[in-house]
């Protein structure tokens, strides 16, 4: 899963709603949700794992 706001937008809470939906739409079907971004997007880390998402290697995942 990726998530991308637009600058303008930023910073309030759009990214962290949209991604919180997204990631229980996906866990509701009994799926798994993986998040995707670059190891040292911290913004995008930082929603992921306000999330639940766990850092595995370069990969940040929902754990049952």
């Amino acid at each position: 899963m990726q998530v991308f706001t637009r600058p303008e937008y930023r910073k309030n809470g759009y990214g962290r709603m949209t991604a919180a939906a997204a990631t229980q739409a996906v866990m509701k079907q009994d799926k798994l949700a993986l998040w995707v971004c670059q190891v040292e997007n911290m913004p995008s880390r930082k929603i992921a794992e306000n999330l639940g998402y766990i850092l595995l290697g370069g990969e940040l995942r929902i754990v049952k």
